[in-house]
């Protein structure tokens, strides 16, 4: 459910950063395209994880240290907005190192393997 929401909000984010005025305007289109990228990542593997398919670890994973990247190095780490993105992005990491979704993951990949 994070993931899904965070999708959300990094395409919103997007959207943000192409409607401000921005001193570099190529610069926003990269980081437009970079955000709505991870966007769409992120809600693929949103909609993976419902069926909690055990590929969609690695992926979250990587995503998340991307996520959190962007909202330290883009928004920093005082402002809201840097903690608006970061915080869910450390809840989901938490999440998905918990041997309980572990658990569950590879139980449903070794089910579906006999």
């Amino acid at each position: 459910m994070v993931c899904a929401i965070q999708a959300i909000a990094l395409a919103a984010l997007a959207v943000g950063a192409l409607v401000t005025t921005p001193d570099n305007a190529s610069g926003a289109v990269a980081q437009a395209v970079l955000l709505v990228v991870m966007a769409a990542l992120l809600g693929w593997i949103s909609w993976a994880l419902v069926g909690a398919k055990p590929w969609t670890r690695g992926p979250v994973i990587a995503t998340e240290l991307v996520v959190l990247l962007v909202a330290f190095s883009w928004a920093g780490p005082t402002t809201v907005l840097g903690w608006l993105i970061g915080v869910p992005a450390l809840a989901a990491l938490v999440t998905m190192f918990r041997p309980t979704v572990i658990a569950a993951v590879y139980a449903r990949d070794e089910a579906s393997s006999d």
